[in-house]
């Protein structure tokens, strides 16, 4: 079966409970890699790669996947439409300066980021650019028509489940009514590691278990709740790091004319962000 809908991003936006919740349904063939990248970074292994990752989905009433660098590519929404125009794409979505931080954190945790915040804002600019989705989310909106693009905003997640979770099975053309215990769990929470050492050898063990094909045992693992025992043995709540008032207004005020925007453009309201 050929994929119908992609989630496109972003990070740390709650993507991996979105795939967790997708997977749990009877209608949904998911990936069993959540993060294949074949738009984005792997476009040149060809369609038959991709459709590989799909061959159990013959019985399933829809299929997908989620790679949260699709939305931060330009050229992945063209190679997308031209897939599958009728694609159907999800987005979730998260206040820009919490993502934005969160971000800064979690490339601190595996120790690719080195400068204090402040300072890693100009030497990275990713991290503010990765949560302007005016900029980035509203082309995928043009392209394939309001009512094919889903948004999913982090802090629903977290103070309404169930409902996120019904409407995006409404929005797949899935049984709504179908419930899962996934749906109130929280995963990949970004740390403050103990130890950075032991933060980067989980990371590049979790990446060596995709590059050779064992990403099956990566659900079965967040499923036991293995990963979130790890977070929090590793997390050291004491060095814990806080935006600071003056930086969060700092941040805000980066982030309004494009929240504007994607509010135009989108008719979701995000004011609470501005």
């Amino acid at each position: 079966m050929r994929p119908t809908f992609v989630g496109i991003g972003g990070q740390k936006t709650a993507s991996t409970w979105t795939y967790m919740v997708l997977r749990e349904h009877p209608e949904i063939c998911m990936s069993e890699m959540k993060e294949i990248h074949y738009f984005s970074q792997e476009y040149d292994r060809g369609e038959d790669w991709y459709l590989s990752f799909f061959e159990s989905c013959e019985n399933a009433k829809v299929a997908g996947e989620f790679s949260v660098t699709y939305y931060r590519n330009p050229e992945v929404r063209e190679r997308i439409h031209r897939f599958n125009p009728q694609m159907k794409i999800l987005m979730n979505l998260r206040d820009p300066v919490e993502r934005s931080f969160s971000h800064y954190r979690f490339k601190s945790q595996l120790g690719q980021y080195t400068e204090p915040f402040d300072e890693a804002l100009d030497v990275h600019p990713e991290i503010i650019q990765w949560s302007k989705y005016g900029e980035l989310v509203l082309p995928y909106v043009e392209t394939f028509g309001r009512e094919n693009v889903h948004f999913i905003k982090q802090e629903d997640v977290h103070s309404r489940p169930d409902d996120v979770t019904r409407e995006l099975y409404e929005f797949l053309g899935v049984d709504p009514s179908f419930t899962t215990d996934f749906g109130k769990k929280t995963v990949n929470s970004t740390i403050d590691p103990k130890s950075v050492l032991l933060e980067r050898m989980r990371h590049k063990v979790w990446c060596w278990v995709n590059d050779h094909g064992m990403y099956r045992i990566v659900p079965i693992i967040r499923r036991s709740g293995l990963s979130n025992l790890y977070r929090k043995l590793n997390h050291n709540k004491k060095k814990q790091q806080r935006l600071s008032d003056e930086q969060r207004q700092s941040l805000r005020a980066r982030f309004t004319d494009d929240l504007q925007r994607f509010m135009d453009g989108t008719g979701v309201d995000v004011s609470e962000w501005m």
